[in-house]
Parts: structure tokens; sequence; C-alpha cells
């Protein structure tokens, strides 16, 4: 049984009116998901705030059913209009569309954005949910992209124990600090550089390098959620900068953690915030360590201008996914050393330059050397 007179939820219940914890008192309310009521049969509803018993017995009473799926949480939320406290179990999904229509099919009135707070209507009346409750959460996981991993480093001029998305355009420079001073709409987030790609010497020469590791889904520009945003908005005479904001919403909309450009390859871009590891921000490796212990040759990467408007090409979006699951060889928070005074690295900007020079458009490419 959980110590609920301990738990975060209640607090959080009754300081922002509601709350969403994972079976294991994990807070999602960082998180960018929405909440779906799935188990309505089930649902606590009182005139008053659960107590710290009836929060412990209802998570105890279902702790088995969450226990088995990695997208269930308990779910508070007090309701101004009726002045009534429901708590209920829900489950959770990071595709706006999907949630929307899991919820349509079952019923339920509303979802609810656990981060932002948004509520979104269904207009559903009675709905044919599934008869096990396994196949209601099974149902709402379908609209999440695939994860996989990934490894890449995120260059600052401060150590942190967690990257804040919120932070994003305080220091960008080029176009993307251009767009992101242009007016308000994109979303909260930050760059990491794949392992095995050299940042620019501006970003190079930032004092600490933190690995970004886990398991993300990461979608590209050419996706068609992110190209329809953009066209939609250039349609009606937006601005450009305008028009690539609204194609990031669009990819978190559908569910991505992130996403890449097929021209600029090497560059991610990670939606909201991401918490560092303690054992990585202990380690004491430094990013030229990493590079001349790395077989591979590295690539040099281009950040500046890499949200540029797209145009619509023939790529194909899969080749962006290359060299992103390399094994990291730069240590979080280690302070990052001048890597363009390595010998490898002046070699290889020798090679690469004859390289580019060489080639009949002149635009320069990927190079796994």
């Amino acid at each position: 049984m959980i110590d609920a007179t301990k738990h975060p939820a209640l607090d959080s219940h009754s300081r922002f009116g509601g709350s969403t914890f994972t079976h294991d008192g994990q807070d999602l309310s960082s998180k960018h998901t929405w909440a779906i009521g799935v188990l309505p049969e089930a649902s606590h509803i009182s005139e008053r705030p659960p107590s710290e018993e009836e929060y412990g017995a209802f998570h105890d009473q279902h702790a088995d059913l969450l226990s088995r799926h990695s997208n269930s949480a308990i779910g508070t939320y007090h309701d101004p209009s009726t002045g009534l406290h429901h708590m209920e179990v829900v489950a959770t999904s990071p595709n706006r569309a999907h949630a929307l229509k899991t919820a349509s099919d079952f019923g339920e009135n509303h979802i609810f954005n656990v981060n932002t707070g948004e509520k979104v209507q269904t207009g559903a009346e009675r709905g044919l949910i599934p008869h096990s409750p396994d196949a209601r959460f099974a149902q709402s996981r379908e609209g999440t992209p695939p994860k996989s991993l990934y490894s890449g480093t995120h260059f600052s001029d401060a150590k942190a124990d967690k990257i804040e998305g919120a932070r994003r355009g305080q220091s960008s420079v080029g176009d993307e600090g251009a767009r992101l001073r242009s007016g308000p709409g994109a979303p909260p987030g930050f760059y990491s550089y794949a392992s095995g790609t050299l940042p620019e010497p501006a970003l190079a020469q930032r004092k600490f390098a933190h690995s970004v590791r886990g398991q993300f889904a990461l979608a590209t520009t050419d996706h068609p959620a992110f190209q329809s945003a953009q066209a939609d908005v250039l349609s009606k005479g937006g601005d450009p900068g305008h028009a690539i904001n609204a194609g990031e919403h669009a990819l978190r909309d559908a569910g991505y953690d992130g996403y890449t450009n097929p021209r600029h390859p090497g560059i991610t871009f990670h939606f909201g915030d991401h918490e560092l590891t303690q054992d990585a921000a202990k380690s004491t490796q430094n990013a030229k360590d990493g590079l001349k212990s790395n077989p591979d040759t590295p690539v040099q990467a281009k950040a500046s201008d890499s949200n540029k408007v797209e145009q619509k090409d023939t790529k194909s979006s899969n080749k962006v996914e290359q060299g992103q699951n390399a094994e990291t060889r730069v240590a979080s928070a280690a302070p990052a050393p001048d890597l363009f005074s390595d010998p490898r690295y002046v070699r290889l900007e020798q090679f690469r330059s004859k390289w580019e020079a060489a080639q009949p458009n002149g635009d320069p490419a990927r190079m796994n050397t």
C-alpha cells in the first residue's frame, strides 16, 4: 500500500484542482500527454477532496491493472460547475487526435492535457467501451509513435540537473534566434547533436556538454503533419517562421518527442524538458576524449539555419535516422573542450572542404568515412 500521507497527488489536487500520477508516484504534469477516462465504472466521486485513506485505498484496489500498463495513471479533478471531486483510472496518449477519437469511442465527454491544462470536448454521448480494461488501455496506446534509443549531446553555459525547454530562444543565434524572437508560438524544447556529430564552433565553445540519452519517438520535417501545418500557414500569407512553429506543434500533437531535418543531419530538436541522470552528471570524461576514442569520423553539423522553411522533395525521410542510435561518447555536464584544435578535426575539415568543392551542385552532404 502506498503512503498516502506523503503522496503529492493530494497536494496537487488541493493547489491546482487536479492531479495525474502513475501507480509508482510519478507526476505526469510535466509531460505533454492527454488523459482519457477508461474505467468509468470505478470512478470515485465525492463532495469533498479525496482523503489520504481514500486515495490509498483506490490505488491499492487498481494496483494490479495500473502496474500492467505503462500508459496508466490515477487522475483527480475538481469540477467547479458541480462542486464535485472526481478520482478515476485514466489512460494517457501523447497523440491528441488519437486521444480524442478514443475518448469519443469510449463515450467520454472530454480529454485533458496534463501539462497545459487544456480540456477538449469530444461531443460524445454514448460509446461502445471494450469490456476488458486491458483492451481499453491497449486501444489508447495505438496512436503512440514507436520509440528508439537515441544518444546525443546538448551544449550549455551552465551545469544543470534538467534541460529546461522553456529556456528555448534565450541564447539562440542565426535564423533560429530570429524566428523565436519574431513572436510567440514555438513550443518549448532544446537541441542536441547526435553521437558522432561535431557541433558548430559557437556551440562547442560553451562550458558544459550534457548527455541526452533515452527512448525517443523522432519524426522528420518531411512528415505529413509538419508539411500540412506549414503549408496551411503559408497558403494564408503567414510568416514563414510561424509556419515552422505550426509544423512543430503538429508533430508534438501527433505524439512525437522531437524531430530532425533531413537537410541538416545530426541535429535533433526535442520537445519539452529532459531530466539528466545522476550518474551522467558525475562523469568527468570530456568531449575531446570522446572524439579521440571514437573510431568513426565525426560529421560537422550546421545549426543556425536548421529550421529554414522546407520545400517538398523526393528524399526519403528514413535516411535521417542514420547514425542516431550510436553510443554517446560525450559525458553529461563535463566541461566542453576546444574540439576544433584537435588534429583529427583539422584533417577532417581539410578533407571535407576538398570533397564539397568537388560536388557538382556544391551542396554539402553527410559523410560516412
